[in-house]
Parts: structure tokens; sequence; C-alpha cells
């Protein structure tokens, strides 16, 4: 039986998250641009560290100048350390104060192992009585000067070779993360690579996994950062699959190779991760450009829309991650009350239309729907 827990701490949530003999935590902090960077992270630090959790993986975001800063924080309130920040600048080009934000997952009573290609190219394997995961971190191409589709091809040809390293393959993917720097002048050839390479894979004779792609630059500066989850059923009776939009088309239908949401289903309750989800209609136009208030409450309905489609609602969502355009929202996005009751970290990023104000990717856990 999953039995969930949901806590606020210092400039944070959390929500532990315990099934198969397994605890999972998953914890999120948003430290103030004039609050102590270290003071945050040690105390996350503190959170975790009672119950002997093992980090599997690390994302954050915020002007890249801090991002040295975060590094050494983090080594510091975790001596061993030995998983992959993927940080994306959450400034751009503005002249906000942002706040950084981390994200950390964490599990107990699980081995956790590393596996290693290069120094671009790591990931963290573990298990419950359900699944076996390998969660990627922080992936790079190989050459920083190439052009990006060409970087592109690289990050996924490192991806496959990093998951067969580990004895994976990519019909394993479920989720998929991509920031892509200067995203509105390269976006439709990042499309034509990754659908070339998930075709030329098999990946369209089996469910596509769900995914999120906003703009946003990297400390390396190549021309694109992803991350990723596969996940390998241990049992007959637990399985994955994707979960279409009710309210929104397929992505593919506008030359987008991912699910809008996948589903990881386990004998008595359902994980639910949904894709990076914008203001997007039945037949893939944009809806209410250039306005964000109407933006929020269009893309949260399609949200909710997906929710239910697996008898769950907003009060099980148990990380969400909002992205907008513009700095100044990103700062105010409580004033939403779509998005005041979630568990929700915010940063500025690119959407991948220009007209898109905002973006949020959602995940959720439940008791299992039989409809």
């Amino acid at each position: 039986m999953m039995r969930i827990e949901r806590n606020t701490f210092f400039g944070g949530t959390e929500v532990a998250i315990e099934s198969d003999g397994v605890r999972e935590r998953l914890a999120s902090i948003a430290v103030p641009f004039e609050a102590s960077l270290p003071e945050a992270v040690s105390h996350l630090a503190t959170q975790l560290g009672p119950d002997g959790e093992r980090l599997v993986r690390l994302d954050g975001s915020g002007p890249v100048q801090l991002w040295t800063e975060s590094m050494a924080a983090l080594c510091r309130a975790f001596p061993a350390l030995d998983v992959p920040l993927t940080w994306v600048d959450g400034a751009g080009d503005s002249a906000a104060q942002l706040p950084v934000t981390l994200r950390l997952d964490a599990v107990t009573r699980s081995p956790v192992e590393s596996v290693v290609l290069d120094a671009g190219a790591r990931a963290r394997t573990y298990s419950d009585d359900c699944f076996d995961y390998c969660a990627v971190g922080n992936l790079l191409p190989e050459d920083s000067s190439a052009p990006p589709n060409r970087q592109a091809q690289s990050v996924f040809e490192r991806l496959s070779r990093l998951l067969e390293l580990g004895g994976w393959s990519l019909s394993d993917l479920v989720r998929t993360w991509f920031y892509l720097d200067r995203i509105w002048e390269w976006y439709g050839e990042f499309n034509s690579v990754r659908s070339q390479y998930f075709q030329a894979h098999g990946l369209f004779e089996r469910d596509l996994p769900a995914s999120t792609g906003v703009g946003a630059a990297n400390p390396t500066r190549t021309a694109l950062v992803a991350s990723a989850l596969a996940v390998r059923p241990r049992h007959a009776e637990s399985s994955f699959r994707t979960v279409p939009s009710p309210l929104q088309c397929s992505p593919l239908e506008y030359g987008s190779s991912f699910s809008r949401a996948v589903a990881i289903l386990r004998p008595s309750e359902t994980r639910l991760m949904i894709s990076g989800t914008a203001s997007i209609a039945q037949d893939g136009r944009t809806v209410n450009p250039g306005d964000l208030d109407a933006q929020v409450a269009h893309t949260m309905q399609a949200v909710r829309a997906l929710l239910g489609e697996h008898g769950l609602s907003s009060s099980d969502v148990t990380r969400a991650v909002a992205y907008f355009r513009h700095a100044r929202d990103a700062q105010a996005w409580q004033q939403h009350p779509d998005l005041a009751e979630l568990p929700v970290t915010a940063t500025r990023c690119d959407i991948c239309r220009p007209e898109l104000l905002f973006e949020i990717e959602v995940d959720a856990a439940g008791a299992r729907s039989r409809k």
C-alpha cells in the first residue's frame, strides 16, 4: 500500500512516497537571490539525512554565475556526491534576481549504483519491488563547437550508449527533458533529429516517452543538455503506457515525437508523469497567444484532464515545474489560483513557440484506477 507524506520546510516542499519496499523522497527548494545558498542546501541535506537516503537525481536552475556556488554548497552538504547536476540558466537575459531552484530525488532501502560513460554522460540505477529505474542527468554532446543539430544527434547517440552500458535500451525510456539554448532558432531541426533517431531505433513501434523541451542555456554553453528516466517492470503485473490527452492532439501531429503523459502502473497504484504542457488546442494551434492568465488557465485545464484519465486530481500532484517566458511572471507564479496549491518550483525559460508564455510539467501518484 502506498503512503504519501507532504511537508514544507525552509524555502521548499518535500513529498515522501513509500511503496513496494522503497521510500522515495522528492524535495524542491527555491532560494531567494539574497539568501544564503549554503545554508539552504545544508538544511535540505539535514532533511534528507536521517533516513540514509541516496540521491538519484539532481536538477537546478538559476543564474549561471551561481552554478559554481551551488555545486560547492552541494558538495559540502553531500560529501559523497556523485550525482550529475543538470543546471539550466533560469535568468537568461533578464536582470531580475530570480531564486535558485534545486530539485532532488532520493531513495531509501534500495541499492543505488552509478553508470558512467564519461564525465558528460552518467546515470544512477535503483529498484523497488515492481520496477528497476535508470536516471540519466546532465547529458551533454561530445563537441560543443558542432552545429546544434549535430550536437542533438550526439546527445541521442550518447544516451543510447550510456543506457546500453548499464544493460538498458532506448525502449525503456519513459521520460526525457531537453533544454535547448536559443530554442526558437533550431527547434524544428531538433524535432527532426529526435524523430529520425526514434524512428531508426524502433520507438515508434512502442510507446514514446513523455518529454519537456524548453529554451535555456547551460553552464557549458553547449546547444543543449538533457536528462532522462528509463524504467523496466520486474513482473507482469507492473507496466507503463502512454496517456493521450482528452483536450490536446498528439504532439506527433505537429512534428514533436513525445507522448502527452506516461503512466507507471503497479498492482494497486499509479504514478503519472505529464509532459511539459502549454496552451495548445486540439488542432495543434496556440490558444490565447500573448495572454499569460488565459494560457495558464487553458494549460491547467489540460493537466487536470490528463490527471482525471487515471482517477487522479490536483491533490495527488507530487511535483510540478512551471516555466515562464518572462522573469517577472516566474517571480509571481503564486498569483495564479491554478498553481498556488501545487508543489511548484518556477523558473524562467523560453517556451517552444514565441507566443507561448507558460509551460508546466507535473508528476502525480495515487491509487490505481481500473476504469
